[in-house]
């Protein structure tokens, strides 16, 4: 069976520029694949949680609807205006990669990126882009998702990838915006109304906790204590790495 949410990241986001997210941060392949093996289980799991009541799958889908659809590439494209960039290849996610590595924002083609890359830098210095949209925030994505959880999780990506602190959150904001991203994508597709966005998200962490030994990652977030949390991040996150649920996007 394959991994819906996963398949569909692997699409927008794709192997090279993996890799290049990586590179910017000083993380090596091996780094960037534990990571990212990591995090990407703790944020469907924060997912599957909010969506799990008929209150929090109707919010969850609202956002996706209102900030997240149509594809975070196509908000580029139509939002590249907005923030000047230079021009180039950028690819998707060239802007973000020249905000980590602190330059100016780029702009692919059609502007892809640009914007992204703006908002992450201005993340960086603590503010706001003016006339970003929320879809390109992704410290406020994880404040959603993650909640007060966000620091043991990062806790947990770094003791699993042997990044430091500063690389893991960075990492773990410019992935949150291509998680919602997914999430538009498979609601536009298949036209998904809150209960379907939600069964899609709980059958996704389902796959994932199976693949990780049966781990719960919603159990997982729910733990009191944070040093579990990061224990179980580290745990989950090795697991699917060897799981090989993760080939298209790690290539």
């Amino acid at each position: 069976m394959s991994s819906t949410i996963l398949d569909t990241i692997a699409a927008e986001l794709g192997p090279s520029t993996l890799a290049q997210l990586g590179e910017t941060v000083g993380a090596t392949p091996q780094q960037t694949q534990a990571a990212v093996a990591a995090a990407l289980p703790a944020l469907i799991g924060g997912l599957a949680r909010n969506a799990s009541s008929v209150e929090g799958a109707a919010s969850l889908a609202a956002a996706v609807e209102r900030d997240h659809v149509p594809s975070l590439e196509s908000q580029l494209q139509g939002l590249g205006g907005l923030v000047g960039g230079s021009s180039g290849g950028g690819g998707l996610l060239g802007g973000v990669l020249g905000a980590l590595g602190g330059g100016a924002p780029s702009a692919g083609a059609g502007g892809l990126g640009g914007l992204l890359g703006a908002a992450m830098t201005a993340m960086a210095a603590g503010g706001a882009t003016p006339g970003a949209p929320k879809a390109f925030d992704g410290a406020g994505i994880l404040r959603h998702i993650l909640g007060g959880r966000r620091p043991a999780v990062e806790s947990g990506v770094a003791q699993a990838s042997g990044l430091d602190a500063s690389a893991v959150g960075k990492l773990l904001a410019a992935l949150a915006p291509i998680v919602m991203s997914a999430l538009g994508t498979i609601k536009s597709q298949g036209q998904l109304d809150a209960g379907g966005l939600s069964n899609v998200i709980q059958r996704e962490q389902e796959q994932i906790s199976a693949s990780a030994g049966g781990r719960s990652l919603t159990s997982m977030l729910d733990m009191d204590q944070d040093g579990s949390v990061m224990d179980e991040v580290t745990s989950i996150g090795t697991a699917l790495a060897r799981s090989g649920l993760l080939g298209k996007l790690f290539g």
